[in-house]
Formats: structure tokens, C-alpha cells, sequence
């Protein structure tokens, strides 16, 4: 049995296992360039699709967009008042005078 395991290197044209190295870097190397390539394609697909960020979601309209409208006279006091209240209510920061301000602000007056 371990007769015919030289027998079948050198019929296969193998004489040293250095030659058989030779014969199998090529290969090694257009698979790492397959790979290589691969990667890149997918970077490049998965930026597309993404985004720049990473894929991190959009804010939004944000509590500064908000100072700047107000700042800007776009929106009265008033409004900006109501909108910051939804806006910290809705991340979940609704403390018990926020919500008691907007209850005195939602109760029709008698």
C-alpha cells in the first residue's frame, strides 16, 4: 500500500511535494484574488444601498431643527412648546411635569 503512493506522484507528473507546490499557488492566488474582488463588490453594494453611515437609520426632524425653526420666527412659542412636549414624549422622556404641562395645555378652558 505505500507502494503505490509514489507510484500515483509521479504518475500524476509530481516528482518533489515542492512541485506541488508550484502547481497549487497559482490557483491559491486567483482564489484570493476571487475573494479580494468579491469583498470589494460587496462594500461597494452594500454602501449603495446603505448609505454612508453604515446603515445607521435618519434622525429625522431633531430637537435642533426645531430651536432653529423657532429662532428663525417659522414657528411661535407656541408651537415650538408643543412640538419639543411630542418630541421628548415620543423617545420616551415624558417625566411627570411634561406630562402634567400637557395636560393644563390640552384641557379646554371652561
Amino acid at each position: 500500500m505505500l507502494h503505490g503512493r509514489p507510484a500515483l506522484l509521479a504518475s500524476a507528473g509530481v516528482t518533489r511535494p515542492g512541485d506541488m507546490f508550484g502547481q497549487v499557488l497559482p490557483w491559491l492566488l486567483v482564489f484570493l484574488g476571487i475573494v479580494v474582488v468579491g469583498a470589494i463588490v460587496v462594500a461597494i453594494i452594500r454602501r449603495r444601498v446603505w448609505g454612508r453611515d453604515g446603515g445607521a437609520p435618519d434622525a429625522g426632524f431633531t430637537l435642533h431643527d426645531l430651536r432653529s425653526l423657532h429662532a428663525s420666527g417659522q414657528i411661535s412659542t407656541e408651537e415650538f412648546e408643543r412640538a419639543k412636549s411630542a418630541m421628548i414624549a415620543q423617545v420616551g422622556g415624558d417625566t411627570s411635569e411634561n406630562a402634567a404641562g400637557e395636560a393644563e395645555q390640552s384641557a379646554p378652558d371652561a
